[in-house]
C-alpha cells in the first residue's frame, strides 16, 4: 500500500496547509462553467482570488462520485480470500481452492454463483470434503448470502446434523434429509460462529487495502452497509489518525441499542441497516406468491413484521436513518410497512435493492417519501435467470429504475461492491443500456427501464451525497479524461480516472 501512504502524507500536509485554488478549463457535469474554486475545502465563489491556479485542460469532471451502498471493509476482507468469481462449476471451484489454498488454518473463499454453470443447482460439500478431509472450508456465493462448508468446517462448527432450520435460513439437504453442506440466509451463522475472529488490526488493514482499490476507480464517498462495533472502531481510528482519504457514511448491522450516530472528520455514522429478505439468486428473497421455477418455497423472510417494525421504530427514534435490505415484493412490502412507522430523523429511510417491487407499492415509495437505493449491476448480472425466478408479470416491477423516476421516487446507485464490481463506469454502462458489456441483448434487457447518462450520473453523485445530509459545496471531485455524459456507453467504460480530490485536495493521481 505503498502509493495510498505517499498520498495520505500529501492529504495531511494539505490538511495543515490549506490553500485556496482555482481550477480551470474543465468540462463539469450539471454546470455550464468551465472553473471552479475551492478554499479550505469547498467550493466557493469563482470571482474570489486564490492561491494556486490547476488546469484540467478540458477533462470532464464530478463532484462527488458515491457509491450508495457498498461493503468497504468487505471488499478489504476479500481481497485476501480465495476469489472464486467467474468460476463455471464446481468442479473448477474445488480446483482452485486446491491451488491457492492457504498452508495452514481455515481455508476461505467467495464468488462462486451456481447459476452461471451448466447445472444451475446448489453444490454438495462432498467434493470440497475429499479435496480437503481434515481442514475448514468455507466458500460464500457472490451474494454473500448462501455458503457452503466441508465436512471438517461442520464439525469445527459443532453443527448437529438433526437442527431445524433457524429462523430466517434453511439448511440444504438431499433426499434422504441430510444436509448438503449449504446454509442459507439465516442458517449460515451456524458454520460462521467458527470462524476465526480478526483482530481490530486485521479490520483496520482490510479497511485499507479496499480504499487504495476503489481510490482509482474515482470513488470520493461510500455508503458502507452493515458493520459491527470492531469494525466501526477501526474506520474510527483510521479516520481519527488522518488515515481515511475518503469519506465513510456508515450504517451499523441490524440492532443499534445503546448506539448514537457519530459525526467524525471523514467517517460518518449516520444509519442502521437490516434485512427484510434474503437474496434473489438463492431464492432468499420473500415473494408474495411461490417462486415460478421452485413452487415449493416464497423465500425467507428475517424478522416477523412486528419485529421489524419495533427494532426500526427504537432505531430511528436514536436519531439514525433506517435503510432496509429488500429485494422480493413481499419483503418490500414488509419494509415498507415497517418504515411507516419510523418516525423522520431529518434523513429520508431507505429501501436497499427493491428489485421486485409489486406495482400497487411504488405509490408507497413516494406517499412514504422512501429512498430507492439501487445497484444497476444487479440487474445485468441477474438479467439471464431474473425472469425465470418470478415469471413475465412480477418482472415488469423487477429493477425498475425509469418507473421509479417517472413516479418521482428519490432513486440513488450504487454497486454493493464486492457483490459486484465496486467500478462505478459499469454501474452507469448498465444503467444506461441494460445490457452486459458485450452489448447483449440488443437494445438492452427491458429497455423501457433505462436511464440517459445524466440521470445515471445524478444518481452516483448529487443525489446520492443528498440522501446522507452532505453539503452541496463540498470541494471532493473526479476527473476523467472522457464527457460521461455525452460519449457513447461503450467509451464510458474506456474511460480512464485522472485524479480524485477531496476536500481540494488530490488523493489519487492517475495520469
Amino acid at each position: 500500500m505503498q502509493n495510498l501512504s505517499i498520498l495520505l502524507l500529501c492529504f495531511l500536509s494539505g490538511l495543515a496547509n490549506a490553500q485556496s485554488t482555482r481550477f480551470t478549463n474543465a468540462v463539469i457535469f450539471g454546470s455550464s462553467e468551465n472553473s471552479f474554486v475551492i478554499d479550505a475545502g469547498r467550493r466557493v465563489s469563482d470571482r474570489r482570488k486564490t492561491d494556486h491556479v490547476v488546469d484540467l485542460k478540458g477533462q470532464f469532471v464530478v463532484f462527488g462520485l458515491v457509491d450508495a451502498h457498498a461493503h468497504l471493509h468487505g471488499l478489504g476482507k476479500t481481497l485476501v480470500m480465495v476469489n472464486l468469481v467467474g468460476t463455471q462449476s464446481f468442479d473448477a471451484v474445488v480446483k482452485k481452492m486446491v491451488q491457492n489454498a492457504p498452508r495452514s488454518g481455515w481455508i476461505i473463499g467467495r464468488g462462486w454463483d451456481h447459476n452461471d454453470w451448466k447445472h444451475s443447482e446448489f453444490p454438495t460439500h462432498h467434493d470440497l470434503s475429499r479435496a480437503f478431509p481434515d481442514r475448514p472450508v468455507v466458500l460464500t456465493r457472490v451474494d454473500g448470502h448462501v455458503i457452503i462448508a466441508n465436512e471438517a468446517a461442520m464439525k469445527a462448527a459443532r453443527f448437529d446434523t438433526t437442527q431445524a432450520d433457524p429462523k430466517g435460513g434453511k439448511i440444504v439437504r438431499d433426499s434422504k434429509g441430510h444436509p448438503t453442506g449449504v446454509f442459507v440466509d439465516g442458517a449460515m451463522e451456524l458454520i460462521r460462529r467458527a470462524t476465526p475472529k480478526p483482530t481490530l488490526a486485521d479490520h483496520k488493514a482490510a479497511i485499507l487495502r479496499a480504499t487504495e482499490q476503489v481510490l482509482k476507480l474515482g470513488l470520493t464517498g461510500i455508503h458502507e452497509m452493515g458493520i459491527g462495533p470492531t469494525t466501526v472502531q477501526a474506520y474510527k481510528e483510521l479516520d481519527e489518525a488522518g488515515k481515511l482519504p475518503i469519506r465513510i457514511w456508515a450504517y451499523w448491522a441490524g440492532d443499534s441499542r445503546g448506539h448514537k450516530p457519530y459525526n467524525g472528520r471523514n467517517f460518518k455514522l449516520v444509519g442502521v441497516k437490516y434485512f427484510a429478505d434474503g437474496a434473489l439468486g438463492s431464492r432468499g428473497a420473500a415473494l408474495t406468491e411461490a417462486y415460478v421455477d421452485a413452487p415449493e418455497t416464497r423465500g425467507l423472510l428475517q424478522y416477523k413484521p412486528e419485529k421489524l417494525a419495533e427494532l426500526t421504530k427504537k432505531s430511528s427514534q436514536a436519531g439514525f436513518q433506517i435503510a432496509i435490505h429488500a429485494i422480493g415484493d413481499r419483503g418490500i412490502r414488509v419494509a415498507l410497512d415497517a418504515l411507516r412507522h419510523a418516525p423522520a430523523t431529518g434523513l429520508p429511510h431507505r429501501i436497499e435493492h427493491a428489485q421486485v417491487v409489486a406495482q400497487a407499492d411504488f405509490d408507497r415509495f413516494v406517499s412514504q417519501k422512501i429512498i430507492a437505493s439501487m445497484q444497476p449491476t444487479h440487474c445485468t448480472s441477474d438479467m439471464p435467470w431474473a425472469e425465470k425466478r418470478v415469471g413475465s408479470r412480477r418482472i415488469l416491477g423487477a429493477y425498475a429504475w425509469r418507473t421509479m423516476l417517472n413516479k418521482g421516487i428519490d432513486l440513488v446507485f450504487g454497486s454493493d461492491f464486492p457483490v459486484e464490481s465496486a467500478d462505478p463506469r459499469k454501474g452507469l454502462y448498465a444503467a444506461i443500456t441494460r445490457q452486459d458489456t458485450q452489448a447483449k441483448p440488443a437494445g438492452g434487457w427491458y429497455p423501457n427501464q433505462r436511464l440517459n447518462a445524466v440521470e445515471a450520473l445524478q444518481a452516483f453523485s448529487n443525489h446520492a451525497e443528498k440522501v446522507v445530509g452532505a453539503r452541496s459545496d463540498r470541494g471532493d471531485f473526479t476527473v476523467f479524461n472522457r464527457n460521461l455524459a455525452t460519449t457513447s456507453p461503450q467509451e464510458i467504460l474506456k474511460a480512464r480516472v485522472m485524479q480524485v480530490f477531496v476536500r481540494g485536495h488530490r488523493i489519487y493521481d492517475g495520469r
